[in-house]
């Protein structure tokens, strides 16, 4: 989605928001391989080129939300950027 989309849209609606219905742990490995990647919630929310208003992670594992939430925590503090919102954390 290009820069010019997502400032078109906000326009039109009040807020910016990110649901992940299967959010994990907020990592991932590659199936034959050792390496792990960053998951698609810490992808989104690295990458958007606008700060969500809201973002809604739903995990039903508790140990896995825990990991999400200090992972997101973290990106928060690297970004030192103040506009970013709460997280809402759902199991």
């Amino acid at each position: 989605m290009s820069h010019y989309i997502l400032l078109y849209i906000k326009n039109y609606f009040a807020g910016f928001n990110y649901i992940d219905l299967f959010a994990g742990s907020g990592v991932g490995k590659l199936k034959d391989d050792d390496v792990v990647i960053a998951g698609s919630s810490l992808i989104a929310l690295s990458a958007a080129v606008a700060p969500f208003t809201n973002a809604f992670f739903i995990e039903f594992k508790g140990e896995k939300l825990s990991l999400l939430e200090k992972r997101v925590e973290y990106l928060k503090e690297l970004s030192k950027n103040e506009e970013y919102r709460d997280f809402i954390f759902t199991v």
